[in-house]
């Protein structure tokens, strides 16, 4: 399955303004509101929105921001009709949706990995991490998903028996190592718009190598991008480290990809990641551990070291937000932006990290939350050796 693909499973729009210089919301898109419930059944149900668990439980009201959104329940020995709803949440309306839920007969599901922390998917649901376990699933077929950054995803048939334990445990297998494509656009940039679509496409259909994308937006052609101006010292620092003079300009682990038109930056991509997807050394394991909080997204990077890290290495963590779409376009006419850096922790500059093979480390962070970033946001860890040379690790979370 592919890589991009498996880490949007949980994927789904969100509308979003302008942000201001300070980082201020000048007017975001109002709220609409949902109320879930269940009948024929005494027990909470656990809300699931858009695929990945909401942490509330029937009956319960949740604001959204308008859109399409997908909505299951989780009931332990309980099925229900309709299997999900699908809402389309309008700005400053409720709307009501209600499960039927009924008894059938169910077996408990218990998933196990190694290394754990793999997410677990269950009927394209996101359920939690590995070690888990699943009370009361419906009786007959079902498919199993373990996802992990840096390693092949496992996908399981499995079929639940009558008060019967369905045990899964996984070796899971390494892939060679993650790759970082870094590009630079700007909403006044009218030359970004077919370079930034080309390669999008190009990494859609990419199998079985795992990519990851940062956009940042330097302050030109244009110094009023939004989106420029909602990070203006991260990308301002983040742009001079590789001294970008124009835009687009792409960097494929921190090599500049010349792209002066589509098919060019097609040749260059393509070749790159065929060369950068085959090389030996893979210098460390990474892992990454998110808890997100009301207030905070907070969580650990794990470090395992391969081989001797090259002098001056340093660990940069991003948060990107997957889907960004602003009320106003720039010159470009381009509202939807993908993988947009939002924050890097401490900032661009990262922190220094020494390690000899075998040696482990664990780098702690924490991102404060904004509401316009709610169910859109992913934290991105890469190792570089200097600010602008060779990144020969990553890792990256699921959408939170």
């Amino acid at each position: 399955m592919k890589k991009l693909v498996i880490f949007n499973l949980v994927l789904f729009f969100i509308m979003i303004s302008c942000t201001t210089k300070d980082g201020t919301i000048p007017g975001l898109v109002d709220k609409g509101t949902v109320n879930i419930s269940i009948q024929n059944a005494n027990d909470q149900a656990k809300i699931f929105v858009d695929y990945r668990n909401s942490r509330k439980l029937t009956p319960d009201i949740i604001s959204l921001l308008p859109g399409k959104h997908v909505f299951h329940v989780y009931l332990p020995g309980y099925s229900s009709q309709p299997d999900s709803h699908i809402v389309f949440v309008e700005e400053k309306r409720l709307t009501e949706i209600v499960f039927d839920m009924s008894p059938v007969q169910s077996g408990p599901l218990v998933i196990n990995s190694q290394p754990d922390n793999a997410a677990v998917i269950l009927d394209n649901i996101h359920y939690g991490f590995t070690p888990v376990t699943l009370d009361g699933i419906p009786v007959g077929d079902h498919t199993l998903e373990l996802i992990k950054s840096g390693y092949l995803t496992v996908n399981q048939n499995i079929n639940i028996q009558n008060n019967q334990v369905f045990n899964v445990d996984h070796e899971m297998v390494r892939n060679k190592r993650v790759l970082v494509l870094e590009h630079f656009s700007n909403t006044n940039c009218d030359p970004c718009v077919e370079i930034d679509e080309r390669m999008e496409e190009i990494l859609a259909e990419i199998d079985s190598i795992e990519i990851v994308s940062i956009a940042y937006h330097p302050n030109f052609p244009s110094p009023n991008d939004p989106i420029y101006l909602a990070a203006q010292a991260e990308n301002d620092l983040r742009t001079d480290q590789y001294n970008v003079g124009f835009t687009p300009s792409i960097f494929l682990d921190g090599s500049l990809l010349l792209a002066f038109t589509p098919n060019l930056l097609e040749t260059n991509l393509r070749q790159g990641i065929d060369v950068r997807s085959n090389l030996a050394d893979q210098y460390a394991i990474m892992d990454v551990i998110v808890e997100e909080s009301i207030d905070n997204f907070n969580g650990i990077i794990k470090l395992e070291a391969i081989e001797d890290f090259p002098a001056d290495s340093k660990i940069k963590i991003a948060l990107i937000e997957k889907y960004t779409h602003l009320l106003s376009p720039g010159t470009n006419g381009v509202q939807d932006y993908t993988n947009v850096m939002r924050k890097m922790y401490p900032d661009a500059g990262g922190s220094t990290i020494s390690l000899s093979a075998g040696e482990t480390t664990t780098i702690h962070f924490e991102f404060e939350i904004r509401s316009d970033w709610i169910n859109q946001v992913q934290v991105v860890a890469f190792i570089q050796i200097g600010d602008s040379g060779e990144i020969i690790q990553a890792v990256q979370s699921l959408i939170y």
